[in-house]
């Protein structure tokens, strides 16, 4: 179902349209909590498009007009790598308002940039993703990466082809992974499990005569062949320490790695944390994991519980919304993807200079990695684990068990020590 958009409500005085558009977009910004100087910020860029000819009504033609008199490439708004950093925050706010103006609402401070695609191709991606959801029954998450992907696809295949999809061939599939020759398998997998769901509802829904998803390149990953990210004991206190907890952002960022170091749960789930899963009089947490939909109840720690007290008391701001952790800037709206969550923590690495770990990404999984790590090395039972992790199979556990180096060093050999030989008279 598209999304509906809600036009921004006209002032009752005689105004132009351009003039009652800004007014209105700089009342939601105030709305929103945005900045007083962010607001005037935006105010006399917006009103510097009013002093050009025929300002009546705002267009992209018209910023296009004011860029171009203002000294800007003809591009800017697409590409801004030939902008000076020091006026960047103009496109940023001629951004705002377009958007604004589209929807009647404003933006997350960053969002990805839009594929433009035929009007066929977009009535096809909406269907496919219906499919996703009602057929499939697929998490929001889910459907959003495998629309991303099949859009990127059609994006290359429309550049390179111009071709409608009845004409979609293996070849032109086969071309898209070849321009892709910098992905490691693990990355083709995923794009062509992606893309092979999407082929498969193209078929069946008559857009192609036939499934070319067997076509597709089936890169053989092995599973057990990675070793899962674990840090350090005195890595994790470093990691910990270097976190500002005097600081808004400290005491969010804070409670949200330990979360995720002492209790174990996945970015998603603390992404979706909501106020009433934190139980405060039984001193627990209860969720229903994102990943498996199944429940999990955790003790809430007293360390995990400080953090969280002293994040909701003094720092989360006043909001409609009942997730646990928001943004820190207007407006205040929950985490959308778990990005944000990996560049915290790469933040906090950098600052405590931990640049070493086993295995190789470093995300915030990694922390839920060296919890289960740091149990098993204290002998605790794969059952006990896989209960705290969430994880609906033992089996799913015996993944850290690649990494108990304690386990290990038993069991290695020490070559400083001749075998023994067998006596001749046994």
């Amino acid at each position: 179902m598209k999304r509906k958009s809600h036009a921004p409500s006209s002032r009752r005085k005689k105004a132009r349209p351009l003039e009652a558009l800004i007014d209105s977009a700089l009342r939601h910004m105030q709305a929103c909590g945005y900045s007083p100087n962010r607001v005037i910020q935006c105010r006399g860029i917006w009103r510097r498009l009013t002093l050009l000819e025929d300002a009546s009504v705002f267009s992209r033609e018209l910023v296009l007009r004011y860029l171009v008199s203002d000294g800007f490439p003809e591009n800017a708004l697409e590409d801004r790598s030939g902008v000076d950093p020091k006026r960047r925050y103009i496109l940023s706010a001629l951004r705002i308002l377009e958007e604004y103006a589209q929807r009647g609402c404003l933006p997350p401070r960053r969002y990805a940039p839009r594929v433009d695609l035929p009007d066929d191709f977009e009535q096809v991606l909406d269907g496919y993703r219906d499919y996703c959801f009602d057929e499939c029954r697929l998490s929001p998450s889910s459907v959003h990466s495998r629309r991303r992907d099949a859009a990127k696809f059609l994006a290359f295949y429309t550049d390179t082809t111009g071709f409608g999809l009845r004409q979609l061939r293996p070849e032109h599939l086969s071309a898209y992974f070849r321009s892709r020759g910098h992905w490691k398998p693990r990355g083709v997998a995923i794009v062509a499990g992606h893309l092979r769901s999407f082929l498969r509802y193209l078929w069946l829904t008559d857009v192609l005569p036939a499934d070319l998803g067997p076509s597709l390149p089936k890169p053989r990953v092995w599973k057990e062949a990675s070793i899962p990210t674990v840090w350090s004991e005195n890595e994790m206190k470093a990691i910990l320490a270097a976190v500002d907890r005097s600081s808004p952002k400290g005491k969010r960022d804070y409670a949200i790695l330990l979360l995720a170091s002492k209790l174990g749960l996945r970015s998603s789930d603390i992404r979706k944390l909501k106020l009433e899963n934190l139980r405060w009089e039984q001193s627990r947490l209860e969720i229903v994991q994102s990943k498996t939909g199944a429940p999990l109840v955790l003790p809430l720690l007293e360390d995990v519980g400080q953090a969280l007290i002293d994040y909701l008391r003094h720092v989360r701001p006043q909001s409609r919304h009942r997730e646990v952790f928001l943004r820190m800037n207007a407006p205040f709206t929950p985490f959308a993807s778990n990005g944000a969550f990996h560049t915290m923590l790469d933040f906090y690495k950098r600052r405590a200079k931990v640049t070493a770990a086993q295995g190789r990404g470093g995300g915030l999984h990694s922390l839920r990695h060296t919890l289960a790590t740091r149990l098993l090395e204290k002998d605790t039972p794969l059952e006990v684990i896989s209960d705290v992790l969430g994880h609906l199979s033992v089996e799913s556990t015996h993944t850290y068990t690649r990494v108990n180096i304690k386990g290990l060093r038993t069991a290695a050999l020490n070559p400083d020590i001749p075998e023994q030989k067998e006596s001749s008279d046994v």
